[in-house]
């Protein structure tokens, strides 16, 4: 190619050039790029990604479940195998499977005409019912099976949006915005709170997306947002304050109700903007004393709510005599 001086090269010259040079650069840098790795190097390296690097790592975490009076708890563990439910006596400092998971899958499998595996079983709660048996939902089904000899039967639900003591005296509701604890065996009903309002209220977590979507409304229906003590004497919950918070508004294009597409407006900060903020408060249900939490609100960056846990001084004084690192938020009582 015929090389004419630089002021005479015109702009499709200068392209032509450009390409050439990439591409000479380019065939010199690809033996060099393929020496940095081999496709298994990458693969291998793609196994210890966030999204991945979960599925490598078991039986690290330790959620406690605190049975009724007694210094013993649950919890979850999540293996490479499945899931097994073991029960921990703190106070011996001993651990057991809290129930025989093959006779339960089998008695379940039975009773309910479906078929489940011991290690993923259908339900992550359970519930002790005096000792001789366990209580858990499959969907919104309850059903309960006993520990002498594996009887497996569906029961009544509880309402699904309030939250029942321990002892089963009392359950706890919302409505506008304020909460309620109702005397189960009277029907009673108390008014714990009368100044709850919108994106103001009590005991109520922050609605995804999704929930919304699902009940077609803004306006929707979620399970009380109550933390009982082991003895049901007293609650704790918590008040979100989202009046200020940063909103993020999607649409549904076909929803089932109607021609046009439908508009959810729910919280959902951006970079800079305010987070909503809950304050923690607790409650004596037979006084119906209020007693606000001294601490900083907890700020919220995404919808639900904190998870928090009251439980007693010796309970919580075991706690850590186990798990010293246990970050659950705690309340501790007299």
């Amino acid at each position: 190619m015929d090389l004419l001086p630089i002021r005479f090269l015109n702009l499709g010259h200068i392209r032509r050039i450009a390409w050439i040079a990439t591409i000479l650069v380019f065939a010199g840098l690809t033996e060099q790029a393929f020496a940095q790795g081999t496709l298994e190097d990458y693969q291998r390296a793609q196994r210890f990604l966030p999204g991945n690097l979960r599925h490598l790592v078991f039986v690290a975490d330790v959620r406690p479940n605190w049975i009724e009076k007694t210094n013993r708890f649950w919890y979850r563990r999540v293996g490479p195998k499945g899931t097994e439910f073991v029960l921990v006596d703190a106070q011996s400092n001993t651990s057991l499977a809290a129930f025989d998971q093959a006779k339960l899958a089998a008695a379940l499998s039975q009773a309910s005409k479906h078929e489940y595996d011991p290690m993923q079983l259908p339900f992550e709660e359970i519930e002790f019912v005096e000792g001789k048996a366990v209580r858990f939902k499959i969907g919104k089904d309850q059903w309960s099976c006993t520990l002498a000899d594996y009887q497996c039967k569906e029961t009544s639900a509880d309402d699904p949006d309030e939250a029942l003591s321990p002892d089963k005296k009392w359950t706890a509701f919302v409505q506008d915005h304020n909460l309620y604890v109702r005397y189960v065996s009277t029907g009673e009903i108390i008014k714990l709170t009368d100044d709850g309002i919108k994106s103001w209220d009590y005991a109520t977590p922050l609605p995804s997306l999704r929930v919304l979507v699902e009940q077609g409304t803004e306006d929707v229906k979620q399970p009380a947002a109550v933390f009982w003590s082991p003895d049901s004497s007293k609650l704790i919950t918590y008040r979100i304050d989202s009046r200020n918070a940063g909103r993020f508004t999607s649409l549904q294009f076909v929803p089932p109700d109607q021609l046009r597409p439908k508009a959810f407006t729910y919280v959902y900060p951006l970079p800079g903007e305010v987070l909503a903020k809950a304050e923690p408060i607790i409650f004596d249900i037979q006084s119906g004393k209020r007693v606000e939490v001294k601490t900083d609100p907890i700020e919220l960056p995404f919808q639900d709510g904190p998870r928090i846990r009251m439980v007693s001084r010796q309970q919580d004084h075991l706690l850590r005599q186990r798990r010293p690192r246990i970050q659950d938020q705690r309340v501790s009582r007299h």
